[in-house]
């Protein structure tokens, strides 16, 4: 397509179209958790369970974002840096989401090149807001770019014509300070929607590990994917003990009656249920052995095809023994 000077301007549907994001890690709950909502949103996702794939599909596609874990086999996330040797020119931008990197990986991380580092388990609109912040971002320097490309084709047109093209010039100019001037506005909410999203996540994270009652996420296999501190203090198993294992083996449970303990319950049972607003009481075994009386509320969070179960867990014990000493 050619302007009123008659110079050629480049194509710009092919770079400002680019929404593609390639998602790399070993998990693929988190890949498809993250497709699944990236999606909606209108970009193209691209997937890979290591590194080296994760290589291939960058230098074929291109994308505008990456988002990567730092542990995977084959090939992990610091090593994929250092082949990809992101510079800062590059079109893309580089999230890491990672559940065991430390304060030096994340040096590197940053060294290398990453425009954002969050820790699993992450907070999913967290991740919206900052994928939707840099591709923004990206994009508008994109068509800068092409702007300013289209700018000094101008220019070179100018030294031939100059006193033809001068009229043009001055108008790509206003174009180019309108373009910036948006730019950068844009830029500006984009940054206080994301200083809100982290306001609220922190909120939210702090109320969660502030609780009292032990708050545990469970997936379909019945194996914890969240455990807050009062879960830890209850049940005697930190984090890392706990996540990934089934919550059957990790805490025993059995029904609780008032006449005594009959037969062995199974907290599966009550998973599967999943009442919401119903409160089951239940006989559990800490990990040093000490029994414990607790409350058990249950309710199914269904996020498109992906479903797990909140367990509220309040330790009742207490009560117990001072309702039967008086």
């Amino acid at each position: 397509m050619k302007n009123k000077a008659g110079i050629k301007q480049p194509s710009s549907s092919n770079k400002l179209l680019n929404n593609k994001i390639l998602v790399v890690d070993d998990e693929q709950v988190v890949i498809d958790s993250i497709q699944y909502h990236l999606k909606r949103e209108g970009y193209e996702i691209f997937s890979a369970m290591n590194g080296q794939e994760g290589l291939k599909i960058y230098n074929r596609e291109q994308p505008v974002l990456i988002i990567q874990d730092l542990r995977m086999p084959i090939m992990d996330g610091i090593d994929f840096l250092k082949h990809i040797k992101l510079k800062p020119s590059d079109p893309c931008f580089i999230i890491v989401l990672t559940g065991h990197g430390d304060d030096e990986d994340m040096e590197k991380c940053f060294k290398m090149g990453i425009s954002a580092f969050l820790r699993k388990p992450f907070n999913l609109f967290e991740l919206l807001g900052l994928v939707k912040h840099f591709s923004t971002v990206k994009q508008y320097q994109q068509k800068l770019a092409i702007e300013v490309e289209v700018h000094k084709l101008f220019l070179e047109k100018c030294c031939k014509y100059r006193s033809q093209l001068k009229d043009i010039v001055d108008d790509r100019s206003v174009e180019l300070m309108r373009v910036n001037t948006k730019l950068f506005q844009e830029i500006k909410e984009q940054k206080v929607i994301a200083e809100t999203l982290l306001e609220r996540v922190s909120e939210f994270n702090t109320i969660i590990d502030t609780a009292t009652d032990a708050i545990v996420l469970i997936d379909t296999k019945r194996n914890v994917t969240y455990w807050n501190p009062a879960a830890e203090r209850m049940f005697g198993y930190t984090y890392q003990e706990a996540i990934g294992e089934n919550i059957q083996s990790l805490v025993a449970f059995k029904e609780y009656r008032e006449e005594g303990l009959e037969g062995v319950g199974n907290i599966l049972r009550i998973i599967d249920a999943a009442v919401e607003g119903k409160t089951v009481r239940l006989l559990a075994v800490k990990k040093d052995g000490t029994e414990l009386v607790i409350d058990v509320s249950t309710s199914k969070i269904v996020v498109g095809e992906h479903r797990q179960i909140a367990g509220i867990f309040r330790n009742i014990s207490k009560q117990k023994e001072e309702i039967l000493s008086n």
